[in-house]
């Protein structure tokens, strides 16, 4: 993947825009992004958390913030290799 293309326009993406307090992720396997309410927003000096784990194949996704727990974000993402990464800036923001 080219180090500018965008993360969430993979198709393989499950996310939280912690500026916006909203969730990313795939309209179906592979297909463009959605983005839904989710959490809260986040602001300078918030300390951000995330929990992914699998049970019998299949990932729960988890964020927090300032070490409280915001949630199951997304649960049943396909088992798999993932690069957990963090973003700050969206387009809309």
């Amino acid at each position: 993947m080219d180090i500018r293309s965008r993360p969430f326009e993979t198709g393989k993406f499950w996310g939280w825009i912690c500026t916006g307090g909203r969730k990313i992720y795939p309209s179906q396997p592979g297909g463009p992004p959605v983005a839904r309410e989710y959490g809260c927003c986040a602001k300078i000096g918030d300390s951000i958390g995330v929990l992914f784990e699998f049970k019998n194949n299949n990932g729960n996704l988890s964020f927090f913030k300032n070490g409280s727990p915001l949630g199951v974000c997304f649960n049943n993402i396909p088992n798999g290799s993932y690069f957990p990464t963090a973003c700050l800036y969206y387009g809309e923001v």
